[in-house]
């Protein structure tokens, strides 16, 4: 009797433990830390359901074209309060062009180069909060054109706005309208730059485009 109790208190002790001869498993796999949080972004800017945005899919097969990314990268940023590379963006999808990167990239993936990215440094202005335009101010046109500009400043676009709409043309297979470009000007992101940061800005930019 004896003997056949402690079998019974083996046999026990092997079902609760999982399996004979090893011990119970207490690490969980755990997922990139932000992959709630881009699922919800992703699902908001595509129009999508969260259950179809599976960590294994990629932006394209979502329906996602380079401009639809480009807001999503920017909504990721200011939600998660980190600056992503467009060239970790390319290493994590494993292309040399970003533009190829939509097709490659899973949502799995990009959460974990969310992850990985550094903190943004918080933008900083000494100009008194009167109201009106603060240098590095970040928000959309038709909001921060509305405010008082009393020390000169301009708003510059993020990505330029020729970039927004050449994107966009090339999502839509077609010349946009005047009211098409009115309301995408209105919605995109821009920045609040002094007149010398801006024009430094615009320099950079023609001479990258010269040199493409």
């Amino acid at each position: 009797m004896r003997t056949m109790t402690c079998r019974l208190l083996l046999f026990i002790s092997c079902v609760l433990a999982t399996s004979c001869g090893r011990k119970p498993s207490t690490q969980v796999s755990e997922g990139p830390k932000s992959l709630d949080r881009v699922t919800q972004i992703v699902a908001e800017q595509l129009g999508k359901q969260r259950s179809d945005v599976r960590p294994d899919v990629t932006f394209a097969a979502l329906g996602s074209d380079d401009l639809d990314f480009v807001e999503i990268v920017m909504a990721t940023e200011e939600a998660l309060g980190v600056s992503i590379a467009d060239e970790a963006i390319n290493e994590a999808a494993g292309v040399s062009d970003s533009q190829q990167a939509v097709k490659h990239l899973t949502i799995l993936k990009f959460a974990a180069l969310a992850d990985s990215s550094p903190r943004q440094k918080p933008l900083e202005s000494n100009e008194p909060q009167d109201g009106g335009l603060r240098a590095t101010q970040v928000g959309p046109y038709a909001e921060l054109s509305k405010l008082p500009n009393p020390r000169g400043h301009e708003l510059v676009f993020v990505p330029s706005l020729e970039e927004l709409i050449f994107m966009s043309e090339q999502r839509a297979g077609r010349k946009l309208t005047a009211t098409e470009v009115a309301d995408l000007k209105a919605r995109a992101a821009v920045i609040v730059m002094p007149p010398e940061d801006a024009a430094k800005l615009k320099k950079q930019r023609s001479q990258r485009e010269i040199t493409k």
